[in-house]
């Protein structure tokens, strides 16, 4: 018999008492209900089933949560490693870094994104040109601890110049990308900006003195602007194709303000050069595909040879495996020769043309399409880069003892299959698991907690074709997640032969952040509700205000809202807004609203920017002193100041004539206020109530305006 008392959970026992105080209606004979009536007996084992019933359809598998995360448009975030920046300093020959070139920090590897090229010039001197401050400053006075205004104080004006000039000791080569870093100061806290939505401020030229088709004068510089135009910290990448000339032994680039709507003026605390990213992975397998494009024919009397280059840290130190397309499958391609250009970090791949022939798609392919895939692999790596080989049985696994964790999406496999003579590979991709995967789709899981691969069994997932050695890497890259975020001047060492990056210091200026591992399903489930709380549409005015203050790039301190009929579901919203420290709304501000607000705009309304209004007050007093005691005008005219600046905190506020009234008052050397007088001589503005308060509209702002103060003694004492 089953005791349902001694359960821990008491709803089978609610079951049970629920079923049994039926018992009277149903059958009024039943009489006896002990435990030991077999029908009770009965009805306890049905109460226990019909709970574990419930107990089982309340269950959701791990799997079946994760699926209706994606439903609601949330992938658990993958692991990664953190970013940071690093400056190379003390170059004394210009050289190139190839691709996932390894930077160490101790037993952390950090690897470049993007091929860089680092410059032996450095700056010397910098000269600001602006009618506030027109002065040439060394180069290592900009060591962080002075804040100067690279355009000045003020945003351009008609006729006038701005612009400050970098001198340099070498020029800067042609059809190369230079780093120049700008460590911006930012007094308040700006939105993170959004590319997708982001307005510029500012237009900004940026131009070297050269010569360019016979042509000797400023030439522009083809730039990319990540710093936004100095609105936050970060590098611009120039490069030109013409000669840069010297002037004095120097070279010079110049920054040229054309036009200008900044909130606050840009302030610039370092300049560095030869500053890049870097990211926290240690790439041990990578594939690089050659579009036929990119392939160079040359011809000699003897034979015509093809050739290509690549740039990365693996296909110039490591072991190749080379392939052809053929069809949409890759044949191995194993006659080619192999020249390194260290210095340049550049590998060039010769392949006799008479290989090529014997391949039907290659006349037959365009130019955008991929004609080889190279996959390079660390020399360590070579007893690990094949996997093993496809039995034709489903569910196939191999095991694999990786000490680190990988990057999900950069470990891929590539699986060959019997054509006539040749193995013809595909690359498979890696997937979480088999659920939503056909018997058609080349798909692998990567159990790392388990440390195997497994695939599919032929229903869910294709199964590898029988044959030896036919199942490889053709991508693999460690992290280790969260575990790689570190303090700065931490990465020392480089992973090069190159002999003039192996001399140059390394310096890391930020710490490394944004590292972290796999998500948790359960912090995926907290970041589902709280799609719930992320507004999606403006509707009440918290919807609004919240909203226009989350625009990308800007910094707000007060929004105030109305609208035309007060419902602001309706009609014409109006916005009223103050940038701290200006009584303007630049244009570049409400542009960046409105395309932002866009996103969230109910079809049948529209929003207006209102620019702050500034209502100039007037005051008429009469005080009477106490004895002993003189009037000072101007601790009167400071504690009325501070008064108006805490009412203006927030726009639109009214001026209540009794707060005025007791604060004066409150004078250290005043009896009595005698007599007050408020008014404004503010255009089409005399807004009274009944009481002299003033009401101000919601982009009012108040100014202290004239003070006629009268002072007397105290006579009746």
């Amino acid at each position: 018999m089953i005791e349902l008392e001694n359960l821990h959970d008491k709803t089978a026992l609610e079951i049970f008492n629920e079923a049994k105080q039926k018992i009277e209606f149903i059958n009024p004979d039943w009489t006896y209900q002990e435990i030991s009536d077999p029908g009770i007996t009965i009805l306890e084992l049905l109460s226990w089933l019909k709970f574990d019933q419930h107990e089982y359809l309340n269950k959701i598998s791990n799997r079946l949560r994760i699926k209706l995360l994606k439903l609601l448009g949330i992938k658990l975030k993958k692991r990664c490693g953190s970013k940071t920046l690093i400056q190379i300093n003390n170059i004394k020959q210009d050289t190139d870094i190839p691709k996932n070139t390894k930077f160490k920090a101790n037993n952390l590897i950090f690897e470049n994104q993007e091929n860089i090229f680092i410059s032996k010039s450095d700056i010397l001197s910098i000269k600001f040109n602006n009618p506030e401050f027109n002065e040439e400053k060394k180069y290592y006075d900009l060591n962080g601890t002075e804040k100067i205004q690279i355009f000045g104080e003020k945003n351009l004006k008609p006729g006038e110049t701005r612009e400050f000039i970098i001198k340099l000791s070498n020029l800067f080569p042609k059809n190369k990308k230079i780093n120049i870093y700008f460590e911006i100061f930012e007094e308040n806290s700006r939105n993170k900006i959004n590319n997708n939505f982001f307005i510029p401020f500012a237009k900004i030229k940026w131009q070297y003195f050269g010569i360019l088709n016979k042509i000797k004068a400023w030439h522009d510089f083809e730039f990319i602007d990540n710093t936004h135009e100095f609105l936050n910290s970060g590098s611009i990448i120039l490069s030109h194709n013409g000669e840069m000339s010297s002037v004095n032994e120097n070279f010079l680039i110049k920054c040229k303000l054309e036009s200008s709507d900044y909130d606050f003026m840009p302030k610039v605390s370092k300049i560095k050069i030869n500053i890049f990213e870097v990211t926290q992975q240690d790439t041990q397998c990578e594939s690089i595909f050659i579009k036929k494009s990119d392939l160079k024919i040359k011809q000699s009397q003897e034979q015509k040879s093809i050739k290509f280059k690549t740039s990365s840290h693996l296909s110039l130190y490591g072991k190749h495996m080379l392939y052809i397309k053929n069809k949409n499958n890759w044949i191995i391609f194993e006659r080619f020769k192999i020249n390194q250009d260290i210095q340049a970090g550049t590998c060039e791949f010769e392949i006799n043309n008479q290989e090529l022939e014997q391949n039907q798609d290659f006349e037959n392919l365009n130019q955008n399409d991929d004609i080889f895939l190279l996959v390079s692999y660390l020399k360590d790596f070579e007893n690990k880069i094949i996997i093993g080989s496809g039995t034709g049985f489903s569910n196939l696994t191999f095991e694999q003892n990786f000490e680190n964790l990988t990057l999900y999406n950069k470990c891929k496999i590539m699986i060959g299959e019997k054509n006539k003579k040749n193995l013809c590979f595909k690359i498979w991709n890696r997937v979480d698991d088999f659920f939503s995967s056909s018997k058609f789709d080349n798909n692998f899981v990567y159990e790392e907690n388990l440390k195997i691969i497994a695939f599919g069994d032929n229903h869910h997932g294709a199964i590898p074709e029988n044959e030896k050695n036919n199942i490889r890497f053709c991508e693999l890259c460690f992290t280790n997640g969260q575990d790689s975020n570190i303090r700065e001047n931490m990465i020392k060492d480089v992973e090069t032969q190159n002999k003039i990056l192996k001399n140059a210091s390394i310096n890391q200026i930020l710490p490394a952040t944004g590292g972290q591992d796999d998500e948790i399903l359960e912090d995926g489930e907290k970041r589902a509700l709280n799609l719930f709380k992320n507004i999606k549409r403006a509707v009440t005015a918290e919807d609004y205000i919240k909203i226009i203050k989350n625009t990308p790039g800007i910094m707000l301190k007060d929004v105030s809202i109305a609208s035309s009929n007060q419902k602001l579901i309706q009609n014409k919203v109006y916005v009223a807004i103050k940038i701290p420290g200006k009584n303007y709304i630049p244009d570049s501000y409400k542009k960046n609203i409105l395309n932002w607000f866009e996103n969230f705009r109910l079809i049948n309304t529209q929003i207006e920017i209102l620019d702050p209004v500034i209502i100039k007050i007037n005051l008429k007093i009469k005080i009477i002193l106490k004895p002993g005691y003189s009037c000072d005008k101007l601790i009167i005219e400071k504690k009325l100041e501070n008064f108006f600046e805490k009412i203006n905190q927030k726009m639109g506020q009214p001026l209540i004539y009794g707060d005025l009234f007791d604060t004066i008052e409150r004078f250290e050397f005043v009896d009595y206020l005698s007599n007050l007088e408020i008014s404004s001589d503010t255009n089409n503005f005399e807004n009274k109530s009944n009481y002299d308060n003033i009401e101000a509209p919601i982009n009012g702002i108040y100014k202290l305006g004239k003070i006629n103060l009268v002072s007397l003694l105290n006579t009746d004492i």
